[in-house]
């Protein structure tokens, strides 16, 4: 397909027709493209998830291990929306030893491990999505988020971790993403 004549919903609208033969032919950057940017925002799951799918069958092929890494990300954020996060971990896992710089599946690690309340992985996915990517404003904050919580389960009464440490990663979070003030967290 040329793409550039196409908007994403009538590319997506075409990819989405085509048979799986058809679909093997395909640039596998472009099924993860339409797969994340407009399928997932969409709603249609299902068709994401079997772009996706034939992406990585194309890309393994090939042995472009960053690639494969994104098509992995993006199979364990259609399982995490779907709360299936034993799942979406494994998925993220894979996605970084494919690519342990990864930050974005660091860092819905650290999320997932903090929705099964196991902070202390949290938190180090997400100093490690910080060594990956510095400037990942939502790591910044999370990680003052996750030193509260486990300050609150070690001592069973809420402690603030060290204001500078607060301040330190807050004033980050702002200078990287102004916009972060105007957010409903």
């Amino acid at each position: 397909f040329v793409e550039s004549k196409m908007d994403d919903s009538e590319l997506a609208a075409r990819i989405t027709s085509l048979s799986d033969d058809q679909l093997e032919a395909q640039d596998p950057k472009t099924l993860i493209d339409i797969s994340s940017t407009h399928l997932i925002e969409k709603g249609e799951a299902g068709k994401a998830e079997k772009l996706l799918q034939t992406a990585l069958r194309i890309i393994r092929m090939r042995s472009d291990r960053n690639l494969e890494a994104e098509a992995l990300y993006w199979l364990g954020f259609l399982r995490h929306n779907r709360y299936e996060i034993p799942s979406a971990i494994q998925f993220y896992d894979t996605a970084v030893a494919c690519n342990p710089r990864h930050a974005t599946a660091l860092f819905q690690l650290s999320i997932a491990y903090s929705q099964l309340e196991d902070h202390h992985k949290a938190l180090a996915f997400c100093q490690r999505t910080l060594e990956a990517d510095e400037k990942h404003y939502l790591a910044h904050y999370n990680l003052i988020l996750l030193m509260q919580r486990l300050s609150e389960f070690q001592s069973m009464r809420y402690l603030p971790p060290d204001p500078q440490f607060t301040i330190q990663h807050l004033s980050r979070c702002l200078e990287l993403c102004p916009e972060f003030t105007k957010a409903k967290v």
